[in-house]
């Protein structure tokens, strides 16, 4: 490594363990190096022609902090070098000379966070000149990297009406993408192309595939130098509808899910299998409950000799709650006030008439109470069912010998 044409010498912390007189140093060499120092201070060493970033492990931030500063630092000083830093973790407790110091990889974040942080200080227009992969090359502190690194993820694979799902376990702002496979033997695999994180399904009908039986499995490559997870196999029967006579027909999500009174959309596209189809295809839902109402936009298409779509709109009809019934019963008052006025007549000539009125106000206020109970809500509260649904919706495209269908499954919650 040269820096303008010098040759570059590295010092790790050399100052804190010899008593260095760099005068005569650079006094007994022919060839002046350019010589390096670590941390914020090494930019105003005295020979400094810049200064590396290293990784900290007795930090709490993952020394993040730490190389915020730096990288700041260095930013001020236009005429040294600057050297970044990423690393995975840090732990020593293996070594013999180690003092229990351990920076958690966090499954890859620590990874991550730290080129996050030189792609928050830095861009196209002022670049980090260098970055440094801190390593020792061994196993005792924990910072290699070239077994890969970990991120603890998982993948759960699950097929359902010609479609291919997964689940994930585990950060997947890890993962670079994912990559489908096929396999009819679950041995030598076909590889089904790429998948963005976030999405986490595949209509298995856009691809060339054959109906039949087949396994298969679910690849999450890391962002790099994290290692890449393989899942399990999961069987699955395909049936893409292609009709004998040259037409198939498929959906851009095999499922969706709504929510009562909600919508969803999916794309149908409805393509030859050889030639051209130049006749109307008209486009038909079956299969729908009474709950389901099915909308083509267009209700036909003609393909030709290429793909033809039509936005499909599934809607929920809402639930209607049972009605609150509330049963007034003004008798009640008209019996309390009826019984007061036989028994007051016989009562109220037989007390003092200071006392008359604490009674009356005392009996009206448990008529009143007795008349607010007697209307309230029926035993029968109202409610509605939160209990989810599922079906299966036929999608047909008929254009009179030639048809086909694909299902879509619809949960409704």
């Amino acid at each position: 490594m040269t820096r303008q044409g010098r040759p570059v010498v590295t010092n790790f912390n050399i100052d804190l363990a010899y008593s260095i007189n760099w005068d005569n140093v650079t006094a007994s060499l022919s060839t002046q190096p350019a010589f390096l120092f670590q941390n914020n201070n090494g930019f105003t060493h005295v020979l400094s022609e810049g200064s590396y970033s290293w990784v900290m492990p007795t930090t709490s931030d993952y020394g993040i902090g730490y190389l915020s500063n730096f990288y700041n630092t260095g930013m001020g000083i236009q005429n040294e070098e600057t050297i970044g830093a990423t690393y995975k973790g840090f732990n020593d407790t293996l070594a013999s000379w180690g003092s229990n110091r351990i920076m958690g990889q966090q499954c890859g974040q620590t990874w991550l966070r730290t080129f996050s942080e030189v792609n928050g200080l830095y861009h196209s227009g002022k670049q980090l000149p260098t970055l440094q992969l801190v390593t020792w090359n061994d196993y005792e502190e924990g910072t290699e990297i070239e077994s890969g690194i970990s991120n603890c993820l998982s993948i759960s694979p699950s097929s359902f009406a010609n479609s291919l799902r997964w689940t994930v376990k585990g950060d997947e702002s890890t993962v670079d993408h994912y990559v489908a496979f096929v396999s009819t033997d679950g041995q030598n695999l076909m590889s089904l192309g790429q998948v963005n994180p976030g999405e986490g399904s595949m209509n298995l009908c856009n691809y060339s595939i054959p109906d039949g039986s087949y396994t298969l499995y679910v690849q999450a490559i890391g962002k790099p130098s994290i290692t890449n997870q393989m899942s399990s196999g999961v069987q699955a029967k395909v049936h893409c509808g292609t009709s004998s006579t040259g037409l198939s027909l498929f959906v851009s999500a095999p499922a969706m899910t709504l929510s009562a009174g909600g919508s969803g959309t999916v794309t149908v596209s409805v393509t030859p299998q050889s030639g051209s189809l130049d006749s109307a295809v008209a486009l038909t839902c079956s299969g729908l409950p009474n709950n389901l109402k099915c909308l083509f936009a267009p209700g036909s298409v003609i393909p030709g000799a290429n793909t033809a779509s039509s936005i499909l709109t599934v809607q929920a009809t809402a639930r209607v709650a049972a009605s609150n019934h509330r049963e007034v019963r003004p008798f009640y008052v008209a019996d309390g006030l009826l019984g007061f006025g036989l028994f007051g007549i016989v009562f109220l000539g037989k007390i003092d008439r200071r006392c008359a009125f604490s009674f009356i106000a005392v009996v009206m206020f448990g008529v009143a109470l007795m008349g607010a109970l007697s209307c309230g809500s029926s035993p029968v509260a109202a409610h509605s069912s939160s209990v989810s649904s599922s079906y299966i919706v036929t999608v047909t495209g008929n254009a009179g010998s030639t048809q086909a269908s694909t299902p879509i499954a619809v949960t409704v919650n």
